[in-house]
């Protein structure tokens, strides 16, 4: 697993599409993806149990974008529930 700091936007009202759009609406055209965490009080706040970069590349759009985050956080979800079910979160 892999951690980073994600660079904005992130948080409360960016989810799925909006994230994208946001993303390459920024201009940052570095990096992105998924984060998978658990869910405590706050938004966005729980411990991460995973992360991926998907690097941003200069012709991008929303779409592009979101499918490649999607491919990953699809195979991510696979990989930590199989850590949850062998109890290998600590």
């Amino acid at each position: 697993m892999l951690e980073f700091s994600s660079p904005k936007p992130y948080g409360k009202g960016y989810y799925g599409m909006k994230v994208h759009k946001a993303v390459i609406a920024s201009g940052a055209r570095r990096y992105s993806g998924p984060t998978i965490h658990c869910v405590d009080e706050n938004y966005d706040t729980g411990r991460i149990l995973a992360q991926r970069i998907i690097h941003v590349v200069v012709n991008d759009t929303a779409e592009e974008l979101v499918a490649s985050v999607l491919c990953q956080e699809h195979k991510m979800y696979a990989e930590v529930a199989a850590v949850i079910c062998e109890e290998r979160v600590i």
